[in-house]
């Protein structure tokens, strides 16, 4: 994904008259995941990410995605919002379950020589690196977590409607660390 000339091109066609809905359009034929398309429509359109998320999500381009994905948000909000500080006992087996079913991450994933492995591997140690509240060692796996996803977005050996959607929620998981770093930032 070349995200500045998605940028430019949305701001060409916000510019030329045409609304939200067929930059979104544009987005999605182009390829962009869901939450690429929220980035780039929030920094095109100058409308910050919780409009740029309500506008993909509530978009008829994305209708097909709606009902499942609400589903998983849910089921990752209850997980992510279960979380806190000081994790009550019990709480972090909690998170790596849910996380590493198999509902989200098939138990083929688990295989050392399946293409998968090395970002569960990733997955796993940023929600400890989080878990414990170390940042730098959380950064280091996010940016491993970033580059394995840019490197398999359109490989053949990806191309699964489950591992897209594992990886738009490591997407999701690996924004609200950020937000939540951001708040925390300006807070302190």
């Amino acid at each position: 994904m070349d995200r500045q000339r998605l940028i430019s091109e949305c701001e060409r066609r916000l510019a030329g008259g045409e609304n939200i809905e067929a930059a979104i359009k544009f987005l999605r034929d182009d390829g962009c995941s869901k939450i690429q398309s929220i980035s780039v429509l929030a920094e095109s359109h100058d409308i910050g990410l919780a409009k740029a998320k309500e506008a993909v999500h509530l978009s008829s381009t994305w209708h097909d995605f709606r009902s499942s994905d609400e589903h998983f948000h849910d089921e990752l909000e209850d997980v992510l919002t279960s979380t806190n500080a000081q994790p009550a006992k019990g709480q972090v087996s909690d998170i790596l379950r849910s996380l590493n079913s198999s509902k989200v991450s098939p138990d083929r994933w688990r295989r050392r020589n399946h293409v998968m492995y090395e970002f569960l591997c990733y997955v796993n140690n940023l929600i400890g690196c989080e878990l414990s509240e170390n940042q730098d060692g959380s950064q280091i796996f996010i940016e491993r977590a970033r580059s394995f996803m840019l490197g398999h977005t359109k490989s053949p050996e990806t191309r699964d409607e489950t591992i897209e959607k594992y990886f738009d929620l490591v997407r999701a998981y690996i924004q609200d660390i950020e937000v939540k770093r951001a708040r925390k930032g300006r807070s302190g």
